[in-house]
């Protein structure tokens, strides 16, 4: 879009929801899968705050539609960085191809991910590894479970959902924005290379009967903690289970035998790295 470094500080009017200025955001699926874009080197997000948030970020704008009555806030929020779109909510529904009740969509320069052997410290309070997590709302919720708990660096394991995809965006509350993403295919390996790199403690995540309870774990002073975090079904994976330092558990009541993985996440990020 060569409108993208257009300095205007008015909103611009888009009166056909066939105008190619606003092309990205057409046909959206509910899904927020959004591959196409993803090819295309570009993101979208959605919702009043996560807009915010994303222009508040380091991430490269590319254009911000918003209802009539949002587009003067988002106008100045964006200061000059992209262009301002404003349509009324009829002409939006028909561009999306869906009823869009949130009154604001915008699109960024998808940032790059590089590989986790490029990671080569800690930022923050810890890492963490997200492995062969599938469901967009889980990584949402973790992602901002890690924000709430001070975890800037997060790995993205092979078979892991896109963290810019736009459910995740959204259900993350714009926590993806400020943070700092590695990718992975070899978790174990990848793991391993960075104990040697760096002193740190990698704890794996398990419901076998041989794990050490969380209750029970004294975290270091100054020793950097690595939390996997693995499968909603099968959980961390055996051979990451293996190089791991301590492989760790949430004691549970009778009968009951799993967490969904978002739910345990916030249960240790909390034992790990709550803030006092």
């Amino acid at each position: 879009m060569s409108e993208s470094t257009d300095p205007s500080h008015v909103p611009i009017r888009i009166n056909d929801w066939q105008d190619p200025r606003v092309a990205v955001f057409a046909n959206l699926p509910r899904s927020g899968s959004d591959r196409r874009l993803h090819h295309d080197g570009v993101f979208v997000c959605e919702g009043r705050w996560v807009t915010h948030r994303m222009l508040d970020s380091n991430v490269n704008p590319v254009a911000v539609l918003a209802r009539e009555d949002l587009a003067p806030e988002f106008v100045q929020a964006a200061g000059g960085r992209c262009p301002v779109y404003q349509m009324d909510k009829p002409a939006m529904d028909h561009l999306m191809g869906f009823e869009f009740h949130r009154g604001v969509i915008a699109c960024g320069t998808r940032p790059a991910i590089p590989n986790a052997d490029d990671f080569d410290r800690i930022r923050g309070r810890g890492l963490v590894v997200l492995d062969q997590i599938h469901t967009a709302e889980n990584v949402g919720m973790i992602l901002r479970s890690c924000a709430a708990f001070g975890i800037q660096d997060v790995w993205i394991g092979g078979g892991t959902i896109d963290p810019m995809r736009r459910r995740v965006t959204r259900v993350s509350m714009g926590a993806v924005f400020a943070q700092r993403f590695f990718h992975t295919t070899t978790v174990a390996a990848d793991l391993d290379q960075l104990r040697k790199r760096l002193d740190v403690t990698i704890l794996a995540t398990s419901l076998d009967k041989t794990a050490d309870s969380i209750r029970g774990y004294e975290v270091p002073a100054r020793r950097p903690q690595v939390l996997v975090l693995g499968n909603e079904a099968e959980g961390v994976a055996e051979q990451t289970q293996r190089i791991a330092d301590r492989c760790l558990s949430i004691p549970m009541a009778p009968g009951v035998d799993s967490l969904n993985v978002a739910a345990a996440a916030s249960i240790f990020l909390q034992h790990l790295f709550g803030v006092d």
